[in-house]
């Protein structure tokens, strides 16, 4: 019924051309119908669009042709109707295509628009409708009918659907969900509410509309959900202010249309070594699809924390067992520093640091060792057991570690114990028994200040003095100037030192590792930089105002330099060139940079090998793309000595170079001054008399022996070996007995008015020893 009606449309337009006063469509049968006016004012062209609809809906109601068509391929048919479609609107475009130079405003547009479908039907309709007989004369052909585009629309429709398809069977084949970890066994018995019934698993992209792998990565991308995981998810917001180390630990940084990606986790078994743990994107949600536990947060689409909480997930056996844990163990996990330290504080002011227990009897590859990393794996992970004092301080001292270990960068959480409620939101606007990070400590023109951030990202905020309303920010404009306080509800927050202590005192723990990137709160953006001075090294704005100074004298506040002058390097640079020389440092050495912290250990071995960055300690970008595609050393501190005394360094993540420093022992050198002078001398190794225990130590020129009874002793009598009297005694004042003699802090000597400090007496390992007796182990065997 629509190619009458097209014709109409043709025979209107030639008569509107050829005879003045045809103004409408009815003007063909009456000439004198109406008023002058244009042949394509609103009317005219609602009926020309509703005739060219009509066509269209043809083709899509009957079908297209059965000539060319292969069932199964869209790409075919789409082609064919194509061809038909022009066909059947061909008296349209023709008319409007011969009309168009002296009825329309814009011929040439017009032209170019319906030259193709005018051509394409046209050629379709001679061979299909006009030229039906034409056949080929001779051999198979004969009889068949010449439509040569009918032939390249099909062939090119073909081409097209056969790839679509074989696209579209690759996909739906490469995707295959993983086996071991799926279903109910993945999930346990996990506690959800029922109205969340029944729950399903999707893939990460079907989550959010513009899912991504590494969007943005930031603590407020973690949010906690029905799981008690905040023990989990509070280690990773740690570790998101190093987002280079976060992309280092899966084996991509982009979502797969496989959805299979490879996590590497630290496992202290066998002496500690990264394991692969492959796992798919299928996340567990509710039958709303929400995730059931850990939470999209904001409009960036990064899956990244879903994705490794269903890694730890895996990697203890199943959701449920993530319930209740230690943060110790998880940042162990994450960044393979077996060694974690705890500092508490008591009511009379006092500091006392924490040592991890057992730890050592896990590294190795005996049936014992692989017991207690088994142990280990399972009792670590529940808080573990704490041995100590191994250090204690006042106030003043614990203000200076702190700065120092936030200058070393160690990750340092802190969490307050008083409350009735976790999560319970005090007066002072902070939440009880709530886990917050420790950004920086520092003491800016006088004033000891410490800045904390919530791992939430927002909420749970100070608000007393030198809070981010407060007035002491006006009060002291300097300090506000150097510290760049922003008024915003992200997380961050300054207080004092002295309120600090007083809060968060009794449970700070310390991760002693130091990764080859840079801190994101230590990133100003360009944007945000604002007429800040500038490093005349990396022409990054400074970011870290103040910094303590490497210095002898530890009482009060220590020693501060203030770096934002535009002269000194920034922070940043201070720490790539922490082993460069004198020309870059201008004199400063920074504590936790050039004098390592009493916590440290040398750097443990990454997750992935990588490209060493080509600009060396002067690197300037910040980018934390660049930092998972380039290894930086120069970020690394320098390692430690052995702590057994053998003259070597440390190994990776360790405090001995090798267990052979356990099993053999050095020599060691006594210098005794004064009373007991013929207990000096040079002592060897022996076995120990009373069985296994700690080395026992034999004079080689006379009757002295060196053992541990509560702490390491000397005598003259074999006898009292292994016993707690003798005639020089270890000084532990507060702390604990030292691991090795020569490691102890002082000495006392046994006399008439009872034990008298002996400052002149020293133990030292024997320098022959270290050059001629020790066996430097290989990897294998550390």
């Amino acid at each position: 019924m629509d190619v009458p009606q097209q014709v109409c449309i043709v025979l209107y337009l030639l008569g509107w051309y050829e005879l003045e006063g045809l103004r409408c469509q009815l003007c063909l049968f009456h000439p004198q119908h109406c008023e002058p006016e244009h042949p394509f004012r609103l009317a005219n062209s609602a009926a020309f669009l509703c005739t060219l609809m009509s066509s269209v809906a043809n083709q899509i109601i009957i079908g297209p042709s059965q000539k060319g068509k292969t069932s199964g391929e869209p790409g075919s048919e789409c082609f064919v109707r194509i061809g038909l479609l022009c066909v059947s609107v061909l008296p349209f475009t023709t008319g409007v295509f011969w009309a168009t130079s002296a009825l329309l405003w814009t011929p040439i547009l017009a032209r170019i628009l319906f030259f193709l479908p005018c051509v394409l039907g046209a050629w379709e309709s001679w061979f299909c409708v006009l030229a039906p007989r034409m056949q080929f004369s001779s051999g198979q052909y004969q009889g068949m009918m010449c439509d040569i585009p009918g032939i390249l629309l099909w062939a090119v429709g073909y081409s097209v659907s056969r790839v679509s398809l074989a696209k579209e069977s690759m996909t739906c084949e490469s995707f295959a969900p993983d086996p071991t970890f799926q279903g109910e066994s993945a999930l346990g018995s996990v506690q959800v509410q029922d109205w969340r019934k029944p729950f399903k698993w999707l893939r990460a992209k079907e989550l959010h509309k513009d899912a991504k792998l590494f969007s943005v990565i930031q603590a407020d991308n973690i949010v906690q959900g029905e799981l008690g995981d905040c023990w989990l998810l509070a280690a990773m917001a740690v570790f998101a202010d190093f987002p280079g180390h976060i992309m280092n630990l899966f084996d991509d940084i982009n979502l797969k249309e496989s959805g299979r990606y490879v996590i590497r986790l630290w496992d202290i078994k066998g002496g500690g070594e990264w394991q692969d743990v492959e796992i798919d994107d299928l996340i567990p949600c509710d039958k709303y699809g929400k995730p059931l536990f850990a939470q999209l947060e904001g409009e960036s689409g990064s899956m990244w924390a879903l994705l490794l909480e269903k890694a730890f997930a895996k990697f203890v056996g199943n959701y449920e067992k993530l319930v209740g844990g230690s943060t110790g163990w998880a940042w162990q996990v994450l960044t393979g520093q077996p060694w974690m330290a705890r500092w508490t504080r008591d009511e009379g002011k006092k500091w006392t640091r924490w040592e991890m227990c057992d730890i050592q009897k896990c590294f190795g590859k005996d049936a014992e060792n692989l017991a207690a990393a088994a142990r280990w794996r399972s009792d670590g992970m529940r808080g573990g057991r704490w041995k100590g004092p191994v250090e204690t301080s006042d106030d003043d001292g614990m203000f200076q570690a702190l700065a120092s270990y936030t200058q070393a960068c160690f990750a340092i959480s802190c969490s307050i114990g008083q409350g009735d409620r976790a999560e319970e939101r005090r007066p002072d606007g902070l939440l009880a028994k709530h886990a917050y990070s420790v950004l920086q400590v520092l003491c800016a023109h006088g004033q000891r200040l410490v800045q904390v951030r919530n791992p939430w990202g927002s909420g749970g905020e100070w608000n007393r003095a030198w809070s981010d309303k407060s007035a002491e920010w006006e009060r002291h404009p300097q300090i506000s100037e150097d510290l760049k306080v922003v008024d915003a509800d992200d997380g961050r927050f300054w207080m004092p030192w002295d309120a600090f202590a007083e809060i968060f005192g009794g449970h700070i723990m310390v991760c002693p590792v130091t990764l080859p990137c840079p801190m994101n709160s230590q990133i100003v953006a360009d944007k945000a930089s604002g007429s800040r001075m500038r490093c005349p090294q990396c022409r990054q704005p400074y970011t870290r105002s103040w910094v303590l100074l490497a210095s002898e004298e530890s009482k009060g506040d220590g020693q501060w330099a203030r770096l934002a002058d535009g002269k000194n390097l920034c922070f940043l640079c201070l720490r790539a060139t922490c082993r460069a020389s004198e020309r870059f440092l201008k004199g400063l050495k920074v504590a936790g940079l050039h004098e390592q912290p009493k916590l440290t250990l040398a750097p443990p071995k990454g997750p992935r090998r990588m490209k060493e960055c080509e600009h060396g300690a002067e690197c300037y970008r910040r980018n934390p793309q660049h930092f998972h595609e380039r290894f930086h050393p120069s970020l690394l501190p320098p390692a430690p000595a052995c702590a057994s005394g053998c003259g070597r360094s440390a190994a990776s993540g360790y405090k001995t170079c090798c267990p052979k420093c356990t099993s053999s022992p050095p020599d060691l050198k006594v210098h005794i001054p004064s009373r007991h002078k013929g207990l000096g001398g040079i002592y060897k190794a022996v076995d120990r008399p009373k069985g296994k225990g700690p080395p026992v130590w034999r004079q080689c020129d006379g009757k002295g022996w060196l053992w541990k009874g509560h702490v390491w002793m000397m005598g003259d009598q074999e006898e009292k070996v292994g016993g707690a009297s003798g005639l020089i005694a270890e000084d532990v004042g507060d702390g604990m007995s030292a691991r090795s003699p020569h490691l102890a802090r002082g000495w006392q000597v046994a006399g008439e008015s009872g034990w008298t400090a002996a400052p002149e007496l020293k133990v030292e390992v024997d320098a022959k020893h270290v050059s001629s007796d020790h066996v430097l182990c290989s990897d294998d065997e550390v």
